[in-house]
């Protein structure tokens, strides 16, 4: 549900599957799953403030960098809301 409020981003990362993965293993660092908090948690400000502008936002996928260094978002889709008398 939207907003998502202090925690919820981290805790929708935790349950991802492969969610060990981030953490440092065998001499390889952590990844910055703070960055990809951060980048759900902007996502779902821009969701609210666009209030019934945006029908979806596809972000597939998002590149989880070393820790302390962010995320890149590779591919993006945005779907507007259809517009009345129009076929958005």
């Amino acid at each position: 549900m939207l907003p998502l409020r202090d925690g919820d981003a981290e805790r929708m990362i935790a349950e991802i599957r492969g969610a060990a993965r981030f953490d440092a293993f065998r001499g390889r660092p952590a990844y910055d799953s703070k960055s990809l908090a951060s980048c759900l948690y902007t996502i779902s400000d821009l969701m609210v403030a666009a209030g019934d502008v945006i029908r979806e936002i596809d972000l597939n996928p998002i590149k989880l960098l070393p820790a302390g260094e962010g995320c890149v978002i590779v591919d993006a889709l945005v779907l507007p809301m259809a517009q009345e008398g129009g076929d958005l």
